[in-house]
């Protein structure tokens, strides 16, 4: 049996995000700009729900997302190898 590959955690996801560390953004669906917000998270992220299309997303978003949540791009890269072999 293969031992289990033990994963480096690179992310730096916050427990709280201040205004200066969001964007506010448009529908990524389509491109609509009047949503209702149905929940506050971790400061200033905030879930809503697009009035013209009905997606629910995060608006506003941290700004490098990708960065906060992944980490280094070659770790999460290598990571990614190993799940979807």
């Amino acid at each position: 049996m293969d031992q289990a590959k033990e994963y480096i955690r690179g992310g730096r996801q916050k427990s709280h995000y201040s205004e200066e560390e969001v964007e506010a953004c448009l529908c990524p669906l389509c491109s609509g700009n009047d949503y209702a917000r149905i929940y506050r998270e971790r400061g200033s992220l905030v879930v809503v729900q697009c009035s013209g299309c009905g997606l629910i997303y995060v608006n506003p978003r941290v700004k490098q997302a990708e960065t906060n949540y992944w980490g280094d791009e070659k770790i999460y890269r290598e990571e990614a190898r190993y799940i979807f072999k």
